[in-house]
């Protein structure tokens, strides 16, 4: 069985699908796909590509195998056009197949449904540029990073209750939930350091991250990778495991 894996390169604004263990590239998507590609998700079972892009109201949709054609296009303003939604990172629960989002411009989360590629709102306070999402579905919570507040809410999905907002460190970009451990990593930017907090918001570690800790995720195996990316367009990823 030939499988299919979703790369993101921001500044070609496409995003090409390669098959793992021997990488070739399959297939260019078009010039200007995703001006700014930010996040993508693929929801295996149901054949769906997700794409949000950095000042783009719009998540498109792409399947999942060739020719890998657009097959929808998510406004994520429609519910309040005089506030955009800008969707930035995306966290796919596969078991429910709901696709988590946030938005950079406006103190907003969505939930969407990708069997019907509908979505619904959870508005906030307390956050200023959101731009990281991460789920926990035994608790049914998010986590919200936000870079301009440098902290991470936690979120009842059900209720929209805000359980915690925690101070983290400067420029909270991304988070990603460890369902092994029971908690979140968040990668703090401009402090260098990557925060570390339980089901609850709870800080129970600082640990350093290294030189613009940018996206961080799961493993799914008890341990996080980091990716960090500066300027000078260098590269670099960490393995970080939080051991009490």
């Amino acid at each position: 069985m030939r499988t299919a894996m979703f790369g993101s390169p921001t500044p070609a604004r496409t995003r090409p699908p390669f098959t793992p263990r021997q990488i070739f590239l399959v297939q260019q998507l078009g010039e200007d796909v995703a001006a700014h590609s930010r996040d993508v998700a693929v929801d295996a079972d149901l054949g769906k590509v997700y794409i949000s892009a950095f000042g783009d109201s719009t998540i498109r949709v792409f399947s999942a195998v060739a020719p890998f054609d657009e097959i929808a296009a998510i406004d994520m303003s429609v519910n309040d056009p005089s506030t955009e939604f800008q969707p930035v990172s995306l966290e796919l629960d596969q078991a429910s197949h709901q696709l988590f989002t946030v938005s950079i411009s406006t103190p907003r989360a969505a939930v969407i449904d990708t069997t019907a590629d509908s979505f619904t709102e959870l508005t906030y306070d307390g956050s200023i540029s959101g731009s990281g999402v991460a789920y926990d579905p035994a608790q049914g919570r998010i986590f919200v990073a936000s870079q301009e507040t440098s902290n991470v809410l936690v979120i009842d999905v059900a209720t929209g209750d805000i359980v915690a907002n925690t101070p983290t460190g400067s420029g909270a970009l991304n988070v990603a939930w460890d369902s092994v451990n029971g908690i979140a990593y968040i990668t703090n930017r401009s402090a260098g350091t990557v925060t570390v907090v339980d089901g609850d918001g709870n800080a129970i570690a600082n640990l350093d991250g290294g030189v613009n800790p940018n996206h961080v995720s799961a493993d799914g195996l008890g341990s996080v990778f980091v990716v960090h990316s500066n300027e000078a367009g260098d590269h670099l990823i960490t393995k970080l495991t939080y051991q009490p």
